[in-house]
């Protein structure tokens, strides 16, 4: 895929894409002008990639990484009980059987509370997460991430841009401000402030955004993000041609990848079970950045790439270190950023940052204007980059499957069972793209991880299916509540995890 044609009207969008798109062309001239843009640099970097992931802090998923600013030894906060004679808890390590907890609440108001002026304290007695905000991953969970960590370079002072829900942030991601909208209720009006797109169009430079859940240009946005209101996105999907000009699929990623054919900027979301976004499994997730890294790093544009892998906010989950406030709207809590590069410094990275800095650096790079105040003053990352040194090798890492096999309870993508009922979860193959894989047939073998009480002899369900056409499905009874984690391998390498829900929670777990 060669160069992306300019882009006439953007807006954001949310968990899957950030690509809403209102009038904004006419915009980015004055509202950039208001800064000056940087000398443009002469380095080997061509190219930029932001993976973005969803909902966790550094805490949840690096809490115990080597040498980091991770979870304190001792540490203890309130018990959720509510007691005050109650003995107070640690954070704790998720279970085998848990692949993610509940998608626990992190709008502003709550967040607000918890983070209880900075003393990082009140998490665990908001009523709607209690020990769910202080359960903590790590390697097992994301080894994809953990390796790319250790082998490259991990900041552990990244700050989500405000205290706030997804949308928010992930509108600060390409804009560097909200203009005041802080909350995931759509909004009534249409954004009018440029973006990034609109800085890198007008001056010349490539990018697109790619979608896990996009399969046909046709769609102009239909079903785009299946569980957000797609009229966010009614802008764009009236332009038929700068949809098709700019928005792919994960797919046309892999093969730009390939080929040597990205553009100087992509940004690149899954669907929702890869995001890493509870309940959806992490080490799905992991998988499938593990299959889109390995791409970037036998890409002919390895070494000419710096790779971003962000989460937009931390989900609610705990962080211990307190955010600074340098807006009215935060920063919010510390969220991991991995950054993958052969220019990049190994090691940490403990310069205070957010995903905005992706913005500043894109624009110290190619002498871009800055397009907010946050964006023309923050830490544009460059430091943790040293274009004179040996190129860093590519590594492989160490569980990067043929196709993933997603498994759910469809067409709703349910991850929740009732107590002894039945229960039908399909399996589909997927390729590193995320189309389904229609060409992959054969046995697929089932393993269970279950809470500690239960016996496997007591849950009914299959031990092995067969792929028919990249499908399959089983039928599952679970006897007791708990989280039951469910392992699949199939063939050519093929792997798939989820974590199912037996009522955890009040309704079942929801997207969010």
């Amino acid at each position: 895929m060669s160069m992306r044609k300019p882009l006439t009207t953007l807006t954001v969008g949310t968990l899957s894409v950030v690509a809403a798109m209102g009038g904004l062309l006419n915009a980015s001239p004055t509202y950039a002008s208001v800064y000056q843009a940087p000398q443009a640099m002469h380095t080997p970097i061509k190219h930029v990639v932001e993976i973005m992931l969803e909902n966790h802090t550094f805490d949840n998923l690096f809490g115990h990484y080597p040498n980091a600013n991770g979870i304190p030894q001792g540490l203890k906060l309130p018990n959720p009980n509510g007691n005050y004679e109650a003995p107070e808890v640690a954070p704790i390590q998720a279970g085998t059987n848990v692949g993610d907890t509940v998608d626990i609440d992190h709008n502003r108001a709550p967040e607000v509370m918890m983070m209880h002026n900075g003393e990082m304290n009140y998490y665990t007695v908001f009523p709607l997460n209690g020990l769910a905000s202080i359960t903590t991953f790590g390697r097992s969970d994301v080894p994809n991430e953990w390796a790319l960590a250790q082998h490259f370079s991990l900041a552990e002072r990244n700050f989500q841009p405000a205290t706030g829900p997804t949308q928010p942030n992930r509108e600060y991601a390409i804009a560097g401000t909200t203009e005041g909208w802080i909350s995931d209720t759509p909004p009534n009006f249409t954004f009018t402030f440029p973006t990034i797109f609109n800085d890198l169009q007008s001056h010349g430079h490539s990018w697109g955004i790619f979608q896990g859940d996009y399969y046909s240009q046709t769609d102009l946005g239909n079903g785009f993000v299946k569980h957000w209101n797609s009229m966010w996105y009614s802008p764009l999907r009236k332009n038929k041609k700068e949809w098709n000009a700019h928005v792919f699929n994960t797919n046309a990623f892999v093969e730009d990848a390939k080929t040597g054919n990205l553009p100087n900027f992509s940004f690149v979301v899954p669907s929702w079970m890869y995001s890493e976004h509870p309940p959806t499994d992490l080490s799905l997730g992991d998988a499938w950045v593990g299959q889109l890294v390995t791409a970037l790093m036998k890409s002919p544009d390895w070494s000419s790439t710096a790779i971003f892998i962000t989460y937009d906010e931390g989900g609610g989950y705990w962080d211990h270190v307190t955010p600074p406030q340098p807006y009215r709207f935060g920063y919010g809590t510390r969220t991991p950023m991995v950054i993958i590069s052969p220019w990049v410094r190994q090691g940490l990275f403990n310069q205070t940052t957010t995903n905005v800095s992706i913005l500043s650096f894109m624009e110290h790079l190619w002498g871009l204007p800055p397009l907010t105040k946050r964006d023309a003053q923050g830490n544009d990352l460059l430091t943790d980059f040293n274009f004179h040194q040996k190129p860093l090798a590519p590594i492989v890492l160490p569980h990067v499957p043929t196709d993933t096999l997603q498994i759910a309870d469809y067409p709703a993508e349910n991850l929740s069972a009732t107590q002894g009922k039945a229960i039908t979860l399909t399996i589909l193959a997927k390729t590193a793209g995320l189309l389904d894989d229609r060409s992959l047939s054969g046995k697929v073998t089932l393993r269970m991880v279950t809470p500690k009480e239960v016996n496997q002899t007591a849950i009914s369900w299959p031990r092995s299916v067969t792929l028919v056409n990249g499908e399959a499905t089983g039928q599952f009874t679970f006897p007791t509540t708990g989280y039951y984690r469910i392992f699949a391998t199939g063939p050519n390498h093929s792997f798939g995890v989820t974590t199912i829900d037996v009522g955890m929670t009040p309704n079942g777990p929801k997207k969010s």
